[in-house]
């Protein structure tokens, strides 16, 4: 039925003419005995004798009328897919003429294209399970997506919504009919697919630059929402196949050049002019990386795929895989969406780097250029552009990446981690280092010069362990690869028992040598134990006996006993209690003291004071 309901009576019959005809023309396709041949012939002397005003035109919808912004050309392009005789269609050139002419009419006339295309990509997708030639169904793609994607790029609508939410469903529709078509089963021939990929390319980069433009749509959710119907085509079986992943890396090569990353950086301010609906006051950003984290996962999910096997891919696919992760790293400046990024795909960096380091492993200088320039934008990512301190959990995500890069063959990636560990790392004051990168480190640091905080735990000697000396002061440290042996405290009252029970228990030889610092007391013999392990001037014991005068005899007497004796000072160290009974003997027996006796009552007369 016409849907003209005004108009001059000439214009009224001209409507009942049409419709009349295209009902004739309906059931004479229909028929089974009418052979392909002569239906074409039919469908091409109808395309041909419309003007195109009239085909394009919703003033003359025909067949149902629930559908939307209906036309004579819409009419005509579903009478062709819903037939039959559609693979018989196919191989005819006819079929494509009159298919690129009626799609011309309905994206050129006054109804809406994203409509029109949205209808005709609906009915293709419905037939293509019956169609195994891959090759027919990117032509019927192309002529569809090649004048659509003009039309866009003069009217800058994508968007199919109201004032309240977007819509962009014949732009999901026009970008994922490859993906569910033509990366399964029979692949395309070279020169199709690299067709494929230029008008995919440029389809996408007019939506992702007209849906920026859309008040109701946040930033790179075009990216996000195509990204989620992507993962859910292609699965980890699904790109198992080299060829699709190539294609799909290439998509995300594309999708990745065309991201706003103005929301990643600490600048950014959220738009304004969101309508403030419910849905908006609900929708929480919980994670970082926000409308990219399906866009991530993805992409992880195509490297961990390439991964397991590189040399089954082409070339090309590790370099747009390598490019994705370096657009990435180079454009995030906020730091938890750093983390998480890096959180993500520090596995498949590290495979990518270990792959670079065996001999099975092929790349070409490209690629391995590629991963040098790779590494040090990661690198530099943390350096210079990102907040994230580096701590023990920054070490724990960076760790599997740094036991393949720091003893890489490659001595570019090594020279750069160095450079990067002792700019960052080295600066902190402690770290706790996973067991992972131990023996990495203590292999690193033999070669090369390496600030390691903390790195090396202070152990005990066995020779002091097999005697059990349990002196902390004997502990042996290192300082710029020459032992140093601490000597602990000296003199101490508090140290005193605990150096009675050291004598008990020392192996090694006591040195007999009594240094006279103008006292009367001589040194202890521990101490004289410590100062033999240093550089100390050995000075010989004296041999004859020394001779006190009367003054000597007359200050021991009258040495006042109330002040307390300081062991930490030789000079004032003198007890006088100890010394007042050999005073008294000299002055009764003789004036000559030996000096070995003298020595044996210092040593025991601290004892023997109450």
């Amino acid at each position: 039925m016409c849907s003209v309901s005004a108009g001059s009576k000439k214009e009224r019959q001209g409507c009942e003419v049409l419709t009349l005809m295209l009902q004739a023309l309906q059931s004479i396709v229909a028929l089974e005995a009418l052979s392909a041949d002569k239906c074409l012939i039919l469908l091409e002397a109808t395309v041909k004798g419309l003007p195109q005003r009239v085909l394009g035109s919703a003033s003359y919808q025909v067949g149902k009328m629930d559908v939307l912004n209906g036309t004579p050309a819409l009419f005509l392009i579903l009478l062709l897919f819903n037939s039959s005789k559609l693979p018989t269609y196919v191989e005819d050139e006819r079929f494509f003429h009159c298919l690129q002419t009626l799609v011309s009419c309905g994206l050129s006339g006054p109804t809406s294209p994203l409509a029109f295309a949205e209808a005709v990509l609906g009915a293709m997708s419905s037939c293509g399970g019956s169609l195994q030639n891959k090759e027919q169904l990117w032509r019927m793609w192309s002529l569809i997506v090649g004048p659509l994607t003009d039309t866009i790029t003069q009217s800058n609508e994508v968007n199919q919504g109201d004032a309240l939410e977007h819509n962009f469903s014949a732009m999901h529709s026009a970008l994922m009919f490859p993906v569910t078509h033509l990366l399964h089963g029979t692949l395309l021939q070279q020169a199709s697919q690299k067709s494929m990929l230029s008008s995919w390319s440029k389809l996408y980069r007019v939506f992702a630059r007209c849906s920026a433009l859309v008040v109701t749509a946040e930033e790179n959710i075009c990216c996000e929402e195509l990204c989620v119907k992507m993962a859910a085509a292609v699965d980890r079986e699904v790109l198992m196949v080299p060829s699709t992943l190539n294609t799909v890396s290439s998509f995300l090569h594309v999708m990745v050049e065309c991201v706003d990353f103005s929301p990643y950086t600490p600048h950014f301010q959220q738009k304004l002019k969101f309508p403030h609906t419910p849905v908006n006051w609900t929708r929480k950003q919980s994670k970082a990386m926000r409308n990219l984290s399906t866009f991530l996962s993805l992409l992880v999910r195509c490297l961990h795929v390439y991964l397991e096997a590189p040399e089954a891919s082409p070339e090309t696919t590790g370099s747009a895989l390598v490019s994705v992760v370096s657009a990435l790293l180079t454009n995030l400046v906020l730091g938890n969406a750093i983390a998480e990024a890096l959180n993500a795909l520090i596995q498949p960096l590290m495979l990518f780097y270990k792959h670079a380091a065996t001999e099975t492993t092929k790349f070409s200088i490209h690629l391995e250029g590629k991963l040098e320039k790779l590494l040090c934008e990661v690198l530099g990512c943390l350096q210079s552009r990102s907040t994230l301190a580096y701590n023990n959990e920054l070490l724990a995500l960076l760790s599997p990446l740094l036991c393949v890069v720091f003893p890489h063959k490659n001595k570019h990636l090594r020279t750069a981690v160095t450079q990067f560990w002792n700019a960052t790392f080295a600066n902190t004051v402690s770290l706790e280092y996973p067991e992972e990168i131990r023996p990495v480190l203590s292999q690193v640091k033999q070669k090369t010069p390496i600030i390691l905080p903390g790195f090396e735990a202070i152990s005990v000697p066995d020779e002091f362990s097999e005697t059990g000396s349990s002196e902390s002061s004997q502990l042996e440290t290192k300082l710029s690869g020459m032992p140093i042996s601490s000597t602990g405290k000296r003199d101490s009252t508090l140290s005193k028992p605990e150096l009675k029970d050291r004598r008990s228990t020392k192996t090694s030889k006591p040195v007999s040598t009594k240094l006279d610092f103008g006292s009367p007391k001589p040194p202890r013999r521990e101490v004289l134990e410590e100062e033999a392990s240093i550089d100390f001037v050995f000075i010989p014991p004296e041999t004859k006996e020394r001779v006190l005068t009367e003054h000597q005899k007359e200050v021991k007497r009258t040495k006042r006993v109330d002040i307390p004796a300081m062991y930490n000072n030789l000079d004032a160290s003198l007890d006088t209690t100890v010394f007042s009974q050999y005073t008294e003997s000299q002055d009764d027996s003789s004036d000559k003291v030996p000096t070995k006796e003298v020595d044996a009552a210092i040593t025991e007369g601290p004892s023997e004071v109450t």
